[in-house]
């Protein structure tokens, strides 16, 4: 084993709290650590559990930006989606197994990128990001399944 990425980790759960252990850690773009849980029986409690990681949500954004989307001008929002879906696809089957909802702070990365693209297209926005954000939603609404992300129930804001 190497001894570096070898960790000890203490897995806290809501019987017993010890001080002074790792109570985290990551393993394949998840994170391991006490969250709240819920309960058939008892409601809420505090268990062991995953999702998605920091580092992951922070790869995949980064991975957005390098995209450069708002410099697609010359691209239809229909283009772009044929471009994204593989890769919104590959991350929601993979990161959404677990926790889903902690997606959406990615997704929501995602709609800023798509919102300054139609600001820098669209010159009747005038830089009006509110404006981009509405124009975003009128689309979602009127083709629902543009975006991968859109059919499994992810807002626009």
């Amino acid at each position: 084993m190497n001894e570096s990425k070898t960790k000890i980790v203490y897995c806290q759960d809501y019987r017993r709290e010890k001080k002074h252990y790792k109570k985290k850690f990551d393993f394949l773009g998840f994170s391991f650590q006490p969250r709240s849980t819920a309960s058939g029986k008892v409601g809420m409690f505090l268990g062991f559990d995953c999702g998605i990681s920091i580092t992951s949500k922070k790869r995949i954004s980064t991975k957005w930006k390098e995209m450069k989307l708002h410099k697609w001008t010359g691209a239809t929002i229909a283009e772009i989606a044929h471009i994204i879906n593989p890769i919104m696809r590959g991350v929601c089957q993979y990161y959404g197994s677990y926790k889903r909802w902690e997606l959406e702070s990615v997704f929501l990365n995602f709609h800023f990128r798509l919102v300054k693209w139609i600001v820098n297209k669209y010159k009747r926005f005038k830089s009006s990001y509110k404006r981009g954000y509405e124009w975003l939603r009128q689309v979602r609404q009127s083709f629902p399944n543009l975006f991968y992300h859109w059919t499994l129930g992810y807002k626009t804001m």
